[in-house]
């Protein structure tokens, strides 16, 4: 059989606590993935490829030459859900090795300066704006929620995470993704509570969800819109 891409593409394993059933994902940033349950033989990997082997190829040519024009695009504006803020960006180039972002004073307006030609630097400069930005929300709001429920944590912080929302350790320290401000306001406490419950109880088990509910009564809901959110992100986010 002649395959119109190169057979097998390339892949990476992603294993999950999530998951128990092996998923498949094309993405901008990652490619072709395989999320995988925890004990998956690698040496299956290639039975599963082929096994979806028409729809990886039909998805493949559908969605990558889009995703690699919108990957390389940087954004002209930031729409930020959860804040009810649109941040609109300037690109100004200068001859100075490195970029920089000024934040306006009297209108959302990010005016980024410097190497601009440069994507990758761009895109650094940009999340770590985001990075800061979202510590300044976000913290204010886990603190908040923390106060309101009763549900203490002991740190927080701001990550750019691909793949979750939000993570809580066993030391009860809070993970946030700088993504959740992309995402509506329901969404974001959702995700704070449910990692403020991670404080009670460190993993999925039913006295975890009921506790969630308990304070997220449409948990189930939210859960699904949060998945949509996810495909919804901006690439340059990822690139």
């Amino acid at each position: 059989m002649n395959s119109i891409i190169d057979w097998p593409p390339p892949f990476t394993l992603q294993p999950s606590l999530r998951t128990r059933a092996v998923r498949l994902q094309i993405c901008a940033r990652k490619g072709l993935r395989l999320i995988v349950p925890p004990g998956f033989n690698p040496k299956k990997a290639l039975d599963v490829l082929h096994k979806h082997r028409e729809w990886i190829e039909r998805t493949w040519l559908r969605v990558q030459p889009l995703l690699m024009v919108e990957s390389k695009a940087l954004p002209q504006q930031l729409y930020l859900r959860a804040l009810d803020e649109v941040w609109q960006v300037g690109y100004e180039p200068r001859n100075i090795t490195s970029v920089r972002i000024k934040v306006s004073e009297t209108e959302a307006l990010l005016s980024v300066s410097g190497q601009v030609q440069d994507q990758v630097k761009v895109k650094q400069a940009l999340r770590k704006w985001l990075h800061g930005h979202a510590q300044d929300y976000l913290f204010p709001w886990l603190e908040g929620l923390s106060k309101e429920t009763g549900l203490h944590y002991t740190q927080a912080r701001i990550r750019n995470t691909h793949t979750r929302w939000g993570s809580c350790s066993i030391k009860k320290n809070i993970s946030l993704s700088c993504k959740l401000l992309f995402v509506e306001p329901l969404l974001v406490e959702h995700v704070l509570l449910h990692e403020l419950c991670h404080t009670v109880h460190f993993n999925h088990a039913k006295p975890f969800w009921d506790l969630l509910k308990s304070f997220s009564p449409d948990t189930d809901f939210l859960r699904k819109e949060l998945k949509k959110a996810s495909r919804a992100m901006p690439l340059w986010l990822e690139s």
